[in-house]
């Protein structure tokens, strides 16, 4: 079993302070910067993520990674307390 900060479901879905993220087949294309030139951009198709309960594929902001995830529940979880 596998333990730690981002305990894993299955491979497309985790769990972050009571809440699923769970990546979709919903796609979205991004610029990414290139790795070696420091002014070149490349278009990229990545998947997107859903939160259960907060957050639903296909309202902005569009979000494609777990960081940008659990940004969002962080966010979301600090205007809460106030």
């Amino acid at each position: 079993m596998r333990t730690g900060y981002w305990p894993i479901v299955t491979k497309d879905e985790y769990h972050y302070k009571g809440y699923t993220i769970r990546r979709t087949k919903t796609t979205t294309n991004i610029k990414k910067r290139m790795p070696c030139e420091s002014n070149g951009y490349y278009d990229a198709t990545v998947r997107c993520f859903e939160i259960e309960g907060l957050k639903p594929v296909g309202m902005r902001p569009f979000i494609v990674s777990i960081t940008d995830a659990k940004r969002y529940i962080n966010e979301h979880i600090k205007n809460e307390m106030e």
